[in-house]
């Protein structure tokens, strides 16, 4: 693993570059809250009964930006009213809103791209400490059940373990 000095919110971040860490790490998606595009704080637990993968990325990242397109051609093959597929930007301050723009303007991704909300962005939820890009696979019941670190997603492998759920 790489470490690096990233400004990104009040969370500790680390830049991974290989898996680690495991799904034992990750509290229930009901302690995850964020930020929709009107600055409202919603929590996570609203989507409990779907299939929700979160990508925890920065727009600043480049790693991330590989790991858009990934999430993305998924989404276009498995969102729907049992799957949802969320990108959450930690990129701090100003670059948040225009994050969340670059990511559907620029890059044109079709998942939710949304903002950590107070309590995460504290460090006080399921994403105390995180590496990024971070893909977290949640159950219906809002139980992790897989956690990938780094650069490593294929859309087919998103695909896969998106369905071994439904």
């Amino acid at each position: 693993m790489r470490w690096c000095a990233f400004p990104v919110l009040a969370l500790c971040l680390c830049c991974a570059s290989s898996p680690e860490g495991g799904v034992g790490d990750v509290p229930p998606l009901s302690t995850i809250d964020y930020l929709d595009d009107e600055g409202a704080t919603h929590s996570m637990a609203e989507l409990l009964g779907k299939v929700v993968v979160l990508d925890v990325c920065a727009a600043s990242f480049d790693p991330c930006l590989l790991n858009a397109n990934m999430v993305d051609n998924a989404c276009q093959e498995v969102c729907g009213d049992d799957v949802v597929m969320i990108s959450m930007l930690l990129d701090d301050g100003l670059m948040g809103p225009q994050a969340v723009h670059s990511y559907r303007e620029v890059i044109g991704v079709h998942q939710r791209v949304v903002r950590p909300g107070p309590v995460t962005e504290q460090g006080r939820s399921a994403l105390g400490q995180v590496a990024i890009p971070q893909l977290i696979i949640f159950d219906r019941d809002g139980a992790a059940t897989e956690q990938l670190a780094g650069a490593t997603v294929s859309a087919v492998g998103i695909v896969k373990r998106v369905k071994d759920l439904l």
